[in-house]
């Protein structure tokens, strides 16, 4: 049966299931969906969102934070393997500081598209 799901990073995992969390270990909304039988294709283009480096959907400050947290201390502020493709707008390879400027200037509207070229 198919079950929505939203699945949470952090120090803790957490996942709710249909009308019930499961609490396993809380912080950033990383995956969201259906539980199929099939595998997810994490590789699909609709995964690559510039700037989103929390996943949640969407690039805002909250974006560039993460980003600005994980360069400090990678170790407990980490983003997964999509939010660094996410993260990494500068248009140079390489996720840093400058990222999360990009994103800042993104979320004031002085910057219009991501990556920037």
């Amino acid at each position: 049966m198919e079950e929505p799901f939203i699945h949470v990073w952090g120090d803790h995992d957490t996942i709710l299931r249909g009308d019930a969390w499961d609490y396993t270990n809380s912080g950033f909304i990383c995956e969201w969906g259906i539980d199929t039988d099939e595998p997810a294709d994490s590789e699909t283009p609709t995964d690559y969102l510039p700037g989103d480096a929390n996943c949640d959907g969407n690039a805002t400050i909250s974006d560039a934070v993460a980003i600005l947290q994980y360069l400090a201390n990678s170790e407990k502020f980490p983003l997964d393997e999509q939010g660094l493709k996410n993260a990494d707008v500068d248009g140079i390879a390489g996720v840093t500081g400058k990222d999360a400027a990009v994103i800042q200037l993104y979320d004031a509207k002085a910057v219009t598209e991501l990556p920037i070229k």
